[in-house]
């Protein structure tokens, strides 16, 4: 039988939403059971009950569903979600972002990763924060907060990140030598990182500038 294998945030996002659903209770238990398309229908019939749109935002994560970003807004707009949760569901969804390439909507990710230091200002959301920057192609601003993740982090996680974004800012500027010590040091941290395959051409085949 294969092996299944966690990342460090995959494994606290399972622990975090667990909890949440712990305290949901009976709605918990009711939304885990229904379909999507009921779980959004009890969404907007019952909006008051915050289970619903929290496994509405799950469901549709996992699904890969164009919905999520709409219900994950709504989802963080509320006030009676602890900060902590609506931390959690953020950077959730601009990591999964991050293993794919530049945001299909730059102006939501960049409102997001915003409010994600508004809810919890550390190193590890500093790191997400700089790394979308870099996506957003505002390379001086990103490589200043990923350099500063750098210097306060012993984190691996936070660390693989930082220099696969840095390698990618390296390659924006058509420093290719360091884009290559980049995104080496990426690998040699954590050769699973579901960021790697985004300079996989680093560690490979030569590679062309962006002009």
């Amino acid at each position: 039988m294969d092996t299944l294998f966690y990342t460090r945030l995959e494994i606290e996002t399972i622990v975090d939403y667990a909890n949440l659903s712990r305290n949901f209770s009976e709605e918990a238990q009711l939304a885990v059971s229904l379909t999507t398309s009921d779980l959004l229908a009890k969404c907007d019939t019952d909006p008051a009950t915050p289970a619903y749109l929290w496994f509405a935002v799950l469901r549709l994560s996992q699904e890969k569903d164009p919905r999520h970003p709409e219900y994950l807004v709504r989802l963080v707009q509320r006030s009676d979600l602890p900060l902590e949760n609506k931390t959690v569901a953020i950077d959730q969804f601009l990591t999964d972002q991050l293993h794919s390439g530049p945001p299909p909507d730059p102006a939501l990710t960049d409102r997001l990763s915003v409010q994600l230091l508004e809810c919890a200002d550390r190193v590890t959301t500093r790191g997400t924060r700089g790394s979308v920057l870099i996506d957003l192609s505002r390379i001086e601003e990103g490589k200043a907060m990923l350099h500063e993740v750098l210097e306060k982090t012993s984190n691996d996680i936070d660390r693989t990140y930082s220099h696969i974004f840095l390698a990618l800012a390296a390659k924006h500027e058509g420093n290719l030598e360091l884009a290559r010590e980049h995104a080496q040091t990426a690998a040699k941290i954590d050769p699973h990182s579901l960021a790697l395959p985004r300079v996989s051409d680093l560690l490979s085949s030569p590679v062309t500038a962006r002009t």
